[in-house]
C-alpha cells in the first residue's frame, strides 16, 4: 500500500469517528471568513450526489445518476486552501456519499454501470479531469 493510499484510509477514518460521535454536519467555518468557491461547488456536488444515489434502486436509475455525478464531478477542481471547519465538513458530506456507495456496492449493476469509478472521481478529487488546471 502506498503511502499516499494510507495517509487517505488514516485521515478518513478519523473523520468518520468525528461524524459518528455528533459533530454537527454544517460547522460554520472557524478561520471568520465563508467558504471558499471551490468548497462552495464541491458541497453542493455531494448533497446532490447523495439526494441521487438515495433514489438508485435498479440498474437503470442507477445509469442515470453515474452519468449525471460523472458529468457532474468531472468538471470540478480539487478544493484547496480550505478551514478546518471546510475541511471537516467536507469530509462528512464524503462519507455521507460513502454510505450510499457502499449500499449499492451489493447490487448486481455495481459493475456494468462502472460506479466504483464515479466513486473514486467523488473521493479523489485530484483524479478528476477539472483538477488539472
Amino acid at each position: 500500500m502506498n503511502m499516499t493510499r494510507f495517509r487517505r484510509l488514516v485521515v478518513n477514518a478519523l473523520l468518520l469517528a468525528a461524524c459518528v460521535f455528533g459533530a454537527p454536519l454544517w460547522a460554520a467555518p472557524s478561520t471568520g471568513g465563508g467558504t471558499t468557491d471551490d468548497f462552495t461547488h464541491e458541497f453542493a456536488a455531494l448533497e446532490e450526489a447523495v439526494t441521487l444515489l438515495q433514489g438508485v434502486r435498479d440498474e437503470a436509475s442507477a445509469k442515470k445518476v453515474m452519468v449525471k455525478l460523472r458529468s457532474t464531478f468531472s468538471k470540478l477542481p480539487a478544493p484547496v486552501k480550505g478551514s478546518e471547519a471546510e475541511l471537516m465538513q467536507w469530509a462528512r458530506l464524503q462519507n455521507r456519499v460513502s454510505t450510499e456507495m457502499w449500499r449499492l456496492r451489493k447490487e448486481p449493476f455495481w459493475e456494468t454501470q462502472k460506479l466504483q469509478e464515479v466513486w473514486t472521481l467523488i473521493s479523489d478529487p485530484f483524479s478528476r479531469p477539472g483538477s488539472l488546471k
